[in-house]
Parts: structure tokens; sequence; C-alpha cells
């Protein structure tokens, strides 16, 4: 694969510009050679992205379960009042 890395080095990048994307490629290479990521501090930096991401979806979910139980029991209250001809709301509505 270092062969024809070199080839193409050789051959197609002449101009700066290139050289430059070129240098930009070649810090990728050791994670496609050997699998392993040199920078452990992007590694982590993504890792605790992820585990914050988690966490706020998580977060989130309780707190939607948590607004809807609360209109779920203000509603139950509301309805446990008596209207004004003296049924209960719940029961006037049924019928």
């Amino acid at each position: 694969m270092r062969l024809f890395m070199d080839f193409h080095r050789r051959v197609c990048c002449q101009n700066s510009k290139e050289g430059k994307e070129n240098e930009k490629n070649r810090e990728r290479l050791p994670y496609v050679q050997t699998g392993l990521v040199p920078r452990f501090p992007t590694a982590i930096f993504c890792v605790g992205t992820m585990l914050l991401a988690a966490m706020t979806l998580g977060f989130g979910y309780l707190l939607h379960a948590e607004t809807r139980a609360r209109v779920e029991a203000k509603r139950l209250a509301y309805l446990s009042y008596q209207s004004v001809s003296g049924q209960n709301i719940a029961d006037r509505n049924q019928v």
C-alpha cells in the first residue's frame, strides 16, 4: 500500500495545494493501517460527547414522563369536583 502512496505523491501531487491535502490524509493513515487511534484526547472527547448525549436523551425522556403524569393528575383532580347540577363532571361526560 505504501508503494502506491509514494507513486501517487510523486506523480499526482505536484502543486502545493494537493501536497497540503496529502499531508492531511497522511494523518489518517495510522488508523487505517493499525486500527488504533493515535490521539487519545480526541477519542476521549468523542466518548464523553456520546455519553453526554445519551444522558441528555434519558433525562429528556424522564422529564417528559413526569410532565405527562402531572397533567394527568391535574385532570383527575379537576374531574373530582362536582358540577353545579350536583353530578361529578366525570359522570356527566359519560352520559
